[in-house]
């Protein structure tokens, strides 16, 4: 048998097109193709095709319920005499006290409790910035670092006042 002549040989082998290459021949016309450009007067999917140049960006409308304005903490860095019994149990017990917050804030005891200083630093960023509160991440990052106590003891009014159970 003449290896010219097998069945293998005949069929000629096309290497396959990778993705998003275009298929070879000619390119299918029509308004379905993928190479169809609706032409000005023509309405596709989104609407109405327009004609002219673009001469002004598109604006954000906004309604003055979307504008949220910074307002403060509702007490000081250092008002630990609104809430006594909180710095107290802080003093004396600053994981169970974490595991407290963690919990009021949906999180598990053992997470606040086990990841105090973490979780202190993350609740205050958190808080501020749910309920729109002035500040920026590192003056948070500064005070729980230096002013730990105060810091949680704060965020702990803070959630007094927002009515968090």
């Amino acid at each position: 048998m003449d290896s010219d002549k097998s069945p293998i040989m005949q069929h000629q082998y096309t290497p396959p097109t990778s993705v998003g290459q275009p298929t070879p021949g000619p390119p299918p016309y029509g308004p379905t193709g993928p190479y169809h450009v609706p032409q000005p007067s023509q309405s596709f999917a989104g609407g109405t095709w327009k004609q002219g140049p673009i001469t002004s960006q598109p604006q954000m409308q906004y309604r003055p319920s979307d504008l949220q304005i910074p307002k403060p903490w509702s007490t000081s860095l250092c008002d630990c005499c609104d809430k006594p019994g909180a710095c107290i149990l802080y003093f004396f017990c600053p994981c169970v006290f974490s595991g407290y917050l963690a919990k009021r804030l949906g999180s598990s005891f053992g997470y606040g409790c086990w990841c105090g200083r973490h979780f202190e630093t993350i609740s205050r960023p958190y808080i501020r910035a749910k309920h729109g509160i002035d500040g920026d991440f590192c003056n948070d990052c500064l005070i729980t670092t230096f002013c730990g106590a105060c810091s949680t003891c704060q965020v702990d009014r803070e959630l007094d006042r927002l009515g968090y159970p």
